[in-house]
């Protein structure tokens, strides 16, 4: 749900087998794709609700315009990990999880940085 808590995003596989994104304003009952190339079921809300960030395959992450469905590219994931998560906070810098590391990029765009990494010798009991 959007930070204002009047649009829902959702992911719903389709026809083709596609994760597509969808949109719902709460006032309506329209259901609409974001970006009918975009397709993934990890995202997040910009803390504005003015823009989606999507986690792509082969570690790309992009933002779209929710209003226009523009898409810029906010950063590569160095290792073309897949997404487990993120957020994106209201000093403009977004926290992603993939493939055990955490990493920092801003959310203007840039290179991601690794904060925190999988060590080899920690195991969890």
């Amino acid at each position: 749900m959007s930070p204002d808590g009047r649009i829902v995003a959702f992911s719903q596989a389709t026809p083709a087998s596609r994760n597509a994104i969808f949109l719902r304003s709460l006032a309506t009952l329209e259901v609409t794709p974001l970006r009918g190339d975009l397709e993934s079921s990890t995202f997040f809300w910009s803390p504005d609700g003015s823009e989606l960030a999507i986690g792509l395959p082969q570690g790309r992450l992009v933002a779209v315009d929710v209003a226009s469905g523009k898409a810029r590219t906010i950063a590569e994931l160095p290792t073309g990990g897949s997404f487990r998560g993120a957020d994106w906070s209201e000093d403009g810098a977004i926290l992603i999880s993939a493939d055990g590391t955490i990493f920092r990029v801003p959310a203007s765009g840039g290179t991601s940085v690794p904060l925190v990494e999988p060590q080899a010798d920690r195991s969890v009991a």
